[in-house]
Order: structure tokens, then sequence, then C-alpha cells
């Protein structure tokens, strides 16, 4: 059995404190933030385009 994301809703990075997740988590992170921008990033208007960029850049490695 497999979880599946429903929802692709960026992380906030101002919530996150980087220094308590290990390897693997800052790994699901980056590949969450990944699969956000390769689903939803398209379909944005220039500007929502740009608010996304900035909630992802933090989570990526």
């Amino acid at each position: 059995m497999r979880l599946e994301n429903l929802l692709f809703i960026p992380f906030d990075p101002r919530l996150v404190c980087f220094d308590l997740l290990n390897e693997e988590e800052k790994t699901w992170l980056d590949l969450y933030h990944k699969e956000i921008i390769n689903r939803i990033f398209p379909s944005l208007e220039p500007k929502e385009q740009e608010i996304l960029k900035q909630l992802t850049n933090a989570f990526l490695i």
C-alpha cells in the first residue's frame, strides 16, 4: 500500500526548521516541491508563477 498526494500546496518555508530535518526528510520536501512545480506551474499566470517560485526555492536541493 502506498499513499499518494491529492493536493499540491507548497509548505511555507518560514514554518519549517531545516536544521531539525534529516536527509531523507529534506529529500522528500525537495521532490514534493519539484512535483508541485511540474504539475501546477504551467497553468499559472506569470505573477502566480513568481510567487510559486519564491515559495518552493527554499526547499529545492
